[in-house]
């Protein structure tokens, strides 16, 4: 069992959001992020993965949208 660490940075200020303990619980921070700001914010946003044996892919972008659950019409 490795211990996994999930980081959520915003690239265009250069500052760390957050870690977490679950790719859920960052991908929910992300979801709250799009809606109070708008689906290009993930364009700036990353999510990083650090096992402890090595850094995992980062998820930005496209990738990043099409894993959050986000519904533009949820209020």
């Amino acid at each position: 069992m490795t211990d996994t660490t999930y980081s959520v940075f915003d690239a265009s200020i250069n500052r760390l959001l957050g870690v977490y303990d679950t790719e859920d619980q960052a991908l929910d921070v992300v979801t709250a992020l799009l809606r109070v700001n708008s689906d290009d914010y993930a364009d700036d946003l990353v999510v990083g993965c650090l096992p402890s044996d090595g850094a995992g892919d980062p998820l930005t972008g496209n990738e990043l949208r099409a894993r959050v659950r986000y519904d533009a019409t949820a209020s």
